[in-house]
């Protein structure tokens, strides 16, 4: 099998697609597919953590697969694995591009070397709606096929003079940067939520900060980005105290009047029980349904 010598690092919290499109790039081939199709393996594969994939792009780059296993998003069933984090595929985005503009800038530099700056682990996560270092939200780019969508290189050549103009300043809080933390490393600096499998802990945080700030039924679909990064900063001044502070916050969502007659947590809690109970079967949510009953008394 050919191998290469890899003329751009591989940089620490970097997906593996980024790496290949800007590897791709550096060697002057027009796209990562077309990279990928050259030395025989499948670039949509490699996106999706495929053994054999992942095999053969290790052995052509020198690079082993347990260095690369930190940027893989795997596909397991209809989740997604990223960094050792399971989640359901409505949590993250793998496939589109996801980007800061002032982290891209930065890594192009003034000599505009489109191949320096990479992408990022954590921009998979559509909870991570804008940048903890600059402040700013993050941009969504869609190709005009996902082979496009996915290239990094491609999506920040093409869009550079857009990613330019960006102007969306929108000021993060603790909860973007446990985000960051915790998809790097197994513990984000708070203990009960360190605790909980890391889709739990944020959906969890997330819509209780919602709930908080516009009652029992948030119309969660039409919240803003600046929204929800409100809704993060409040759902995390609770979560991120810990169990006691939780369960007050439940207690008094639970006290408001209701109609008499055999309590239910959709009754008691509204969209934050909705959004519990769909996702029951995965890791860690079984743990806070008991905490929700524990409250009520059911």
């Amino acid at each position: 099998m050919s191998t290469i010598q890899p003329v751009v690092k591989f940089n620490a919290g970097e997906p593996i697609g980024s790496f290949c499109s800007r590897l791709a790039a550096a060697y002057g081939v027009r796209s990562a597919s077309y990279f990928a199709e050259l030395f025989e393996f499948s670039f949509r594969g490699l996106m999706n953590g495929e053994h054999r994939d992942v095999q053969v792009f290790a052995e052509i780059t020198g690079i082993s697969p347990a260095r690369l296993f930190d940027g893989l998003a795997t596909q397991v069933g209809c989740n997604v694995v990223v960094n050792g984090h399971l989640f359901a595929r409505r949590f993250v985005d793998p496939l589109r591009c996801r980007l800061c503009p002032q982290c891209v800038i930065e890594g192009v530099g003034q000599q505009g070397n489109f191949t320096r700056t990479f992408a990022k682990v954590q921009w998979m996560l559509k909870s991570m709606r804008c940048c903890p270092v600059h402040d700013c939200q993050l941009m969504t780019f869609r190709g005009r096929t996902w082979q496009d969508s996915a290239d990094f290189f491609w999506v920040v050549r093409e869009n550079f003079k857009l990613i330019e103009r960006s102007t969306a300043q929108l000021a993060s809080s603790p909860f973007e940067h446990y985000l960051s933390s915790r998809i790097m490393q197994s513990a984000g600096g708070y203990t009960w939520l360190d605790g909980l499998p890391l889709q739990a802990a944020i959906h969890f945080t997330e819509t209780l900060g919602a709930v908080i700030r516009h009652g029992t039924e948030p119309d969660l679909e039409t919240l803003t980005a600046s929204g929800w990064v409100d809704a993060g900063r409040e759902g995390i001044a609770v979560t991120g105290s810990g169990l006691p502070a939780v369960k007050q916050v439940l207690r008094e969502i639970a006290s408001r009047s209701m109609p008499r007659g055999k309590k239910s947590l959709p009754m008691v809690f509204g969209r934050l029980a909705a959004e519990v109970l769909e996702f029951e079967n995965d890791p860690g949510y079984r743990d806070i349904i008991s905490i929700m009953k524990e409250v009520v008394g059911v």
